[in-house]
C-alpha cells in the first residue's frame, strides 16, 4: 500500500514538473512570437529627405494612424532648400494632444512610458533642425511609434513642399 502511494506521489510530482516546464516554454515562445509580430509590423522606413525641389514656405504633414496610439502632425518651414523651423505634435486616438498629461489616466508605469514618447518628440524636432537629415534623428527607446510617426509626418510635409 505504501509503495502504491509513493508511486502516485512521484507521478503527481513528475506531472507538475512537466506542466511547469511546458508552461514556461509556452510563455517564452509566445513572448518570442510577439516580438516577431511587432518587428514584422514595423514598416521599413525611408529616411531620405530630399529638399532639392522644395519650395520656400510652411508645410504640414501627417503620419499614418496607429489605432491604439493616434497620429502625428509635422509643420516645417523651408527657406532656400533648408528646414529653418520645425514642429511636431502627437495626438492620441481621441484627438487630444500628447503633452505632460498624456497617459495620466493609466498606471504609473504606463504614464512614465507615455511621457518618454512626449519628451522624445522635442528631441526628434531638434535633431532634424540641427542636422537637416532624418537619418541623423535617433530613435529613442520607448518612443518607437512616435519616431515612426515623426518620420512619416515630416516626409509628408517635405513631399507637399516639393510639389
Amino acid at each position: 500500500m505504501f509503495g502504491l502511494r509513493w508511486k502516485l506521489f512521484c507521478m503527481q510530482k513528475k506531472n507538475i514538473t512537466i506542466s511547469i516546464a511546458i508552461l514556461t516554454i509556452s510563455m517564452v515562445m509566445s513572448g518570442c512570437g510577439e516580438v516577431a509580430e511587432n518587428s514584422e509590423s514595423t514598416p521599413e522606413l525611408n529616411l531620405e529627405l530630399d529638399l532639392s525641389n522644395a519650395k520656400d514656405g510652411i508645410f504640414e504633414g501627417e503620419s499614418s494612424l496607429d489605432r491604439a496610439l493616434g497620429r502625428g502632425y509635422a509643420v516645417i518651414e523651408i527657406k532656400d532648400h533648408r528646414i529653418v523651423n520645425a514642429d511636431y505634435i502627437g495626438r492620441d486616438v481621441f484627438g487630444h494632444v500628447k503633452d505632460e498629461n498624456y497617459g495620466g489616466d493609466q498606471n504609473s508605469a504606463d504614464y512614465r512610458k507615455a511621457q518618454v514618447a512626449v519628451k522624445a518628440i522635442d528631441k526628434y524636432v531638434m535633431q532634424l533642425a540641427d542636422t537637416q537629415s532624418l537619418e541623423q534623428v535617433d530613435a529613442i527607446s520607448g518612443a518607437t511609434i512616435s519616431y515612426i510617426q515623426f518620420i512619416e509626418a515630416t516626409q509628408d510635409a517635405v513631399s507637399k513642399a516639393s510639389r
